[in-house]
């Protein structure tokens, strides 16, 4: 298609101009994530006869984990009025979780390279499935899909009592772009959900299981690298 050729110049001039040394500190293209996470382990009471194990449930929304991101164990800083959660899709970020002043432009912090081996990444095409849509074969045109995929969901901090939250769940993504006379991308929307339900996971050194969802929602001008090269 005359679109994709054109965006497929368009990446590779991207990728032979980026020096990864000199990463800028924005972000042109993302999409912002909520989340909202539920957290189940065990405890235990006792009596003089007996013993009973029962389940307690904690939740993770986004502000909590906004605010584990500012904490010590991670960027180590109070966070502006207006921060938030955003995945990166432009070539320097290539789909890294980061937090963004309320401009959405300016990198505060990378949660996926973290700190000192605590971090959060979310790949939303672990491993890539079936999807339905429509492309047009002339210039300008557009292109719109709804795509059905496996995901893979990390939340790490080693300091003690431990959290390691993980896992693989399904995410579902409708995405639309647009271009323009000359083939060059012009807008673009991406909405992601990931859900998952996941054992084996601990919070604050306890073991239990995580539910819960992911979102992703995302929407601008030119086009999202990371995405349009998958």
């Amino acid at each position: 298609m005359i679109k994709t050729t054109a965006c497929a110049i368009a990446m590779a001039v991207a990728l032979a101009l980026y020096d990864a040394s000199a990463r800028a500190d924005v972000v042109t293209a993302y999409s912002t994530m909520t989340l909202s996470l539920t957290v189940k382990t065990n405890f235990q009471t006792s009596s003089s006869s007996s013993q009973k194990l029962q389940i307690t449930s904690a939740k993770l929304v986004t502000k909590d984990v906004l605010n584990i991101l500012g904490s010590a164990a991670f960027a180590n800083t109070n966070w502006p009025a207006g921060a938030k959660i955003v995945v990166g899709w432009d070539v320097q970020w290539a789909g890294d979780v980061l937090v963004v002043d309320s401009t959405g432009t300016n990198v505060l912090y990378d949660a996926t390279v973290g700190t000192s081996g605590n971090y959060l990444s979310l790949n939303i095409h672990y491993e890539q499935g079936t999807r339905s849509g429509t492309s047009s074969l002339t210039n300008p045109g557009s292109e719109t899909y709804i795509w059905y995929n496996t995901g893979f969901f990390r939340f790490s901090n080693s300091t003690s009592p431990h959290t390691y939250l993980h896992g693989y769940g399904s995410c579902t993504e409708n995405f639309s772009q647009k271009w323009d006379s000359g083939g060059n991308p012009t807008t673009w929307s991406d909405v992601e959900m990931y859900s998952q339900t996941e054992s084996g996971q601990f919070l604050n050194g306890i073991l239990g299981t995580t539910t819960g969802t992911i979102t992703l929602n995302g929407h601008g001008a030119g086009s999202p690298w990371y995405l349009s090269s998958l």
